[in-house]
């Protein structure tokens, strides 16, 4: 009896742990430095990209007039900018930013979007900033050697991109990403001929030699050599680990809320990911637009919310995970293609028929390691009693945290806490991603 009674209770241990261990939530891959959070470090260790109190915001995208700027940085010619006078023709540019496009106009970088406007304000695009760069290293779409709007093909040869297929968002990362890269690249240079040799006055001589635009920045000062040996032997030790964590908000857009904590998000230059309800983004597309355009991850909580409808049945539930990213879909304006879930209520407790045929539709879904608890007092919790919440749940790896919290219109401490909620984990060590 006494054996029987040892082995009952092994069996008991062994299923509560397996009861757990199929209760753990999905979680975040681990946390490592991405290739343009690499191609960044390398850049600003050559006084290329200068860097913020709260870090290089590669998710952002970024202005035409943040981006000539950056190419000014890239061929070293910051200090000509500064102490020189350079004019042009255009009247949206900011007065900070007038000698930066001047010396772009004058150089013949750029004509601007119009005769009077350099678009000073619009996003900058990808086949913008290429653009630019191909101009910088010595190529001329007036010479036709591109096409101006479409330099795909002669910026993968030249190495500044990997693939010809444009993106559907340019953001920070992106330029950083064409920017290391542009280091390397030869510079092209024409020029006219003389009447010896053979060659007939005026005739054209192209040459690509072995001067790249590092060879360049070096002539110029902005770097050494040995600087440049020593940044490209850090990149080449590989990503570091580090310390993330991902905000995550469940069950918008609202209309109160949400721009909220997207203007806190945005001070503070944090991303993070917004597991939207299409019901709410077929209400609210222009809000969503919002998250995509300031660098966040839109995400999929479903369609409905509804418990009883989603959890009828695993074709339910893909049916409502469709129409979700259906609706992702219309709001953007254009296929996003998202993949990323959150079961609502979560994935714990769920039936494995569940979880497999999301993972078997091509899905990957994402529970949580720390919680705001904004969601589990119907009356609505504190800003303070959210804060505490959200450090006091963290558990599993504490170098990798997924935060649960929401933005609904009755949430409205949420966002109260939001800022606290950042500094703790900056002041901690942390770095802010999406999923």
């Amino acid at each position: 009896m006494r054996k029987t009674s040892k082995n009952r209770r092994l069996f008991i241990v062994i299923l509560c742990v397996v009861m757990i261990l199929g209760a753990m939530p999905v979680t975040a891959s681990a946390a490592s430095q991405t290739k343009q959070d690499m191609e960044a470090e390398v850049l600003h260790e050559l006084n290329l990209l200068a860097g913020s109190p709260t870090g290089f915001k590669l998710h952002l995208k970024l202005s035409r007039v943040e981006a000539i700027t950056m190419l000014i940085h890239m061929m070293g010619e910051d200090e000509a900018v500064l102490n020189g006078t350079f004019s042009h023709p255009f009247t949206d540019v900011p007065d900070w930013a007038q000698n930066f496009v001047g010396y772009a106009y004058e150089n013949k970088l750029t004509s601007g979007v119009s005769d009077t406007l350099f678009g000073s304000s619009q996003d900058c695009k990808q086949e913008q900033y290429l653009t630019f760069l191909l101009r910088a290293i010595g190529y001329s779409d007036a010479r036709g050697e591109f096409v101006w709007n479409n330099p795909y093909e002669l910026a993968k040869q030249v190495g500044l991109i990997d693939s010809a297929v444009p993106l559907q968002r340019f953001s920070r990362g992106d330029m950083v990403s064409a920017s290391y890269r542009a280091l390397s690249a030869k510079l092209h240079t024409v020029t006219e001929a003389k009447p010896t040799g053979g060659a007939i006055a005026g005739d054209e001589v192209t040459s690509d030699g072995a001067i790249t635009l590092k060879d360049r920045l070096i002539n110029k000062g902005m770097f050494t050599q040995a600087v440049y040996d020593t940044a490209m032997a850090d990149y080449q030790k590989g990503p570091k680990t580090v310390k993330a964590v991902y905000l995550t908000f469940d069950d918008g857009p609202s209309t109160k809320v949400t721009p909220r904590i997207l203007n806190i998000l945005k001070e503070n230059g944090v991303p993070a990911t917004f597991f939207v309800l299409g019901s709410r983004v077929d209400a609210n597309p222009e809000i969503v637009r919002r998250e995509y355009q300031e660098g966040h991850k839109v995400a999929n909580h479903g369609y409905s919310h509804d418990y009883n409808y989603l959890y009828a049945s695993t074709e339910n539930l893909l049916k409502d995970i469709n129409r979700g990213n259906a609706a992702i879909d219309r709001a953007l304006g254009f296929s996003y293609g998202n993949r990323v879930f959150r079961f609502p209520s979560g994935s714990h407790g769920k039936n494995a028929a569940f979880k497999n045929a999301v993972k078997n539709a091509g899905h990957i879904y994402y529970d949580w390691t720390s919680s705001g608890e904004d969601a589990v007092n119907p009356k609505g919790s504190s800003a303070q009693f959210i804060l505490n919440s959200t450090i006091n749940t963290i558990w599993g790896d504490r170098n990798n945290v997924i935060v649960l919290l929401h933005d609904t219109n009755a949430k409205g401490t949420t966002a109260d806490a939001l800022p606290q909620i950042i500094k703790y984990f900056r002041d901690n060590g942390y770095e802010f991603k999406t999923l």
